[in-house]
Protein backbone atom coordinates (compact mmCIF):
# COMPACT_ATOMS: atom_id res chain seq x y z
CA UNK A 1 0.00 0.00 0.00
CA UNK A 2 2.57 2.60 -1.13
CA UNK A 3 1.50 6.25 -1.23
CA UNK A 4 3.73 8.66 -3.10
CA UNK A 5 4.56 11.94 -1.39
CA UNK A 6 7.20 13.40 -3.75
CA UNK A 7 9.36 12.11 -6.56
CA UNK A 8 11.70 13.72 -9.07
CA UNK A 9 14.64 12.84 -11.30
CA UNK A 10 18.07 14.30 -10.63
CA UNK A 11 18.98 17.05 -13.09
CA UNK A 12 22.54 15.92 -13.87
CA UNK A 13 21.80 12.19 -13.42
CA UNK A 14 18.45 11.69 -15.15
CA UNK A 15 18.73 7.91 -14.73
CA UNK A 16 18.31 8.43 -10.97
CA UNK A 17 15.10 9.32 -9.18
CA UNK A 18 14.43 10.48 -5.63
CA UNK A 19 11.23 9.07 -4.12
CA UNK A 20 9.61 9.97 -0.79
CA UNK A 21 6.70 7.67 -0.01
CA UNK A 22 4.74 6.09 2.81
CA UNK A 23 3.35 2.68 3.53
CA UNK A 24 1.75 1.17 6.62
CA UNK A 25 5.14 1.06 8.39
CA UNK A 26 5.91 4.77 7.92
CA UNK A 27 7.68 7.27 5.70
CA UNK A 28 10.68 6.29 3.56
CA UNK A 29 13.17 7.91 1.17
CA UNK A 30 14.62 5.97 -1.74
CA UNK A 31 17.06 6.64 -4.54
CA UNK A 32 16.00 4.66 -7.60
CA UNK A 33 18.07 3.87 -10.69
CA UNK A 34 17.12 3.22 -14.31
CA UNK A 35 13.85 2.56 -16.12
CA UNK A 36 13.29 -0.47 -13.88
CA UNK A 37 13.47 1.85 -10.83
CA UNK A 38 15.92 -0.45 -9.08
CA UNK A 39 16.42 0.60 -5.44
CA UNK A 40 19.94 1.96 -5.05
CA UNK A 41 19.32 3.20 -1.48
CA UNK A 42 16.32 3.07 0.84
CA UNK A 43 16.50 4.73 4.22
CA UNK A 44 14.10 2.28 5.89
CA UNK A 45 15.41 -0.81 4.12
CA UNK A 46 19.13 -0.12 4.45
CA UNK A 47 19.28 1.83 7.71
CA UNK A 48 16.10 0.81 9.53
CA UNK A 49 16.72 -2.90 9.19
CA UNK A 50 13.61 -3.81 7.19
CA UNK A 51 15.63 -5.99 4.81
CA UNK A 52 17.04 -7.86 7.78
CA UNK A 53 13.54 -8.27 9.22
CA UNK A 54 12.32 -9.76 5.96
CA UNK A 55 15.22 -12.21 6.18
CA UNK A 56 14.06 -13.30 9.64
CA UNK A 57 16.28 -11.02 11.72
CA UNK A 58 14.84 -8.63 14.28
CA UNK A 59 13.78 -5.32 12.77
CA UNK A 60 15.15 -2.09 14.15
CA UNK A 61 12.66 0.71 14.69
CA UNK A 62 11.66 2.73 11.64
CA UNK A 63 14.18 5.53 11.03
CA UNK A 64 13.05 9.05 11.97
CA UNK A 65 12.42 12.01 9.70
CA UNK A 66 11.97 15.68 10.58
CA UNK A 67 9.57 17.70 8.43
CA UNK A 68 9.71 21.49 8.43
CA UNK A 69 6.44 22.39 6.75
CA UNK A 70 7.14 26.13 6.63
CA UNK A 71 10.56 25.66 4.99
CA UNK A 72 9.48 22.80 2.68
CA UNK A 73 12.32 20.56 3.91
CA UNK A 74 12.40 16.92 4.99
CA UNK A 75 15.51 15.81 6.92
CA UNK A 76 16.96 12.48 7.99
CA UNK A 77 20.31 11.26 9.25
CA UNK A 78 22.30 8.18 8.36
CA UNK A 79 25.30 7.97 10.70
CA UNK A 80 27.28 11.20 10.33
CA UNK A 81 25.52 12.11 7.06
CA UNK A 82 22.50 14.43 7.02
CA UNK A 83 20.11 14.53 4.07
CA UNK A 84 17.74 17.43 3.40
CA UNK A 85 15.09 17.00 0.71
CA UNK A 86 14.08 20.45 -0.57
CA UNK A 87 10.67 21.10 -2.11
CA UNK A 88 10.53 24.88 -2.28
CA UNK A 89 9.77 27.41 -5.02
CA UNK A 90 12.99 27.63 -7.01
CA UNK A 91 14.74 24.84 -5.08
CA UNK A 92 14.08 21.15 -5.71
CA UNK A 93 16.72 18.59 -4.78
CA UNK A 94 18.73 17.01 -1.99
CA UNK A 95 21.45 18.53 0.18
CA UNK A 96 23.93 16.00 1.56
CA UNK A 97 26.02 17.08 4.56
CA UNK A 98 29.00 15.09 5.78
CA UNK A 99 30.80 16.92 8.58
CA UNK A 100 31.34 20.47 7.34
CA UNK A 101 31.10 19.52 3.65
CA UNK A 102 27.78 20.18 1.94
CA UNK A 103 26.68 19.20 -1.57
CA UNK A 104 23.40 20.16 -3.25
CA UNK A 105 22.11 17.73 -5.88
CA UNK A 106 19.56 19.54 -8.03
CA UNK A 107 16.28 17.92 -9.02
CA UNK A 108 14.64 18.23 -12.43
CA UNK A 109 11.50 20.28 -11.85
CA UNK A 110 9.89 19.00 -15.07
CA UNK A 111 9.88 15.45 -13.65
CA UNK A 112 8.42 16.44 -10.25
CA UNK A 113 5.36 14.50 -9.02
CA UNK A 114 3.58 15.28 -5.75
CA UNK A 115 5.12 17.47 -3.09
CA UNK A 116 6.15 17.54 0.56
CA UNK A 117 3.00 19.55 1.30
CA UNK A 118 1.17 16.21 0.93
CA UNK A 119 2.50 15.37 4.40
CA UNK A 120 -0.16 17.82 5.68
CA UNK A 121 -2.96 15.62 4.29
CA UNK A 122 -4.95 13.46 6.68
CA UNK A 123 -3.64 10.25 5.09
CA UNK A 124 -0.09 11.18 6.17
CA UNK A 125 -0.79 12.83 9.55
CA UNK A 126 -0.57 9.55 11.48
CA UNK A 127 2.96 8.62 10.32
CA UNK A 128 4.76 7.74 13.54
CA UNK A 129 8.30 8.20 12.21
CA UNK A 130 7.85 11.87 11.19
CA UNK A 131 8.57 14.70 13.64
CA UNK A 132 6.95 17.97 12.57
CA UNK A 133 9.30 20.74 13.64
CA UNK A 134 11.59 23.51 12.41
CA UNK A 135 14.91 22.35 11.00
CA UNK A 136 18.01 24.42 11.63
Amino acid sequence: NLREVLSFRLKDHSEKQVSVFADDAGLDYALLRGQEEEVEFSFALDVGGVRGARAGREMAEMPRFAFDERAGVLMFRNGNTTYLVHDQPGKLGVTVRVGKKETFIEGDGASRRGGLQRLREAAFQALENVDRRAIE
